[in-house]
């Protein structure tokens, strides 16, 4: 209050020192700082020329407008992986979803830029920095050398996991799972033969001394 009296200040007009300023953002929050109009626009808006007016792109997706000299253009920035549709407008519809094309060895990734293909689980590029989006992906066991074994992938090789008494890179050498036993076998055969040679040795001699 100044001389006894005070401004009370019509819509879109703040008191600044005692004095009713014009303060008018349409569709927004006013407020002065540093002499300033400073305006914060509402949902749904964003500033044009100095007020807050409508401005939609779908969404979670951001509203500007450009100014180039008396030019002006709306420009929305849609959310991760969301494309624009004819009107500007973000479509609400993941890129992934509407018109992404991957091969079928690749899955689809949504991205800043857009979209990109990946390898499936179990596959792999078909050579170093081959673009999957372009060349797809191979079977990583599709062309395994497993011998008796069974091929298992860890990150972009595999590995060759052996049945029961095999080892080896492919599985491909056969263990003695059993030694002992084949060696008590080998040394009931050499005996078996000796005893059956003393026999017949035996019966020989006896025959020419009768």
């Amino acid at each position: 209050m100044e001389n006894g009296f005070q401004c009370i200040c019509n819509e879109g007009y703040l008191n600044v020192d005692g004095k009713c300023v014009e303060c008018d953002c349409k569709n927004g929050d006013c407020s002065i700082i540093d002499r300033r109009k400073v305006c914060t626009c509402h949902p749904a808006n964003a500033m044009k020329r100095g007020y807050c007016e409508p401005c939609k792109c779908g969404q979670d997706a951001e509203c500007v407008f450009e100014e180039w000299g008396r030019d002006v253009q709306k420009k929305c920035f849609c959310p991760k992986g969301y494309m624009q549709d004819v009107d500007g407008r973000c479509s609400g519809v993941p890129i992934c979803d509407h018109e992404a094309k991957c091969p079928n060895s690749t899955v689809c990734v949504n991205t800043d830029e857009g979209y990109k293909c990946v390898c499936k689980e179990g596959f792999r590029p078909l050579r170093k920095n081959a673009d999957p989006k372009q060349f797809g992906c191979e079977d990583i066991c599709g062309q395994n050398n497993c011998v008796t074994g069974e091929c298992e992938v860890t990150g972009d090789h595999y590995h060759c996991k052996c049945q029961d008494g095999y080892a080896g890179t492919y599985c491909e050498v056969e263990l003695d799972v059993y030694p002992k036993k084949k060696s008590m076998v080998v040394a009931f055969s050499v005996l078996a033969t000796i005893i059956i040679v003393l026999l017949i040795t035996t019966v020989f001699f006896c025959r020419k001394v009768r």
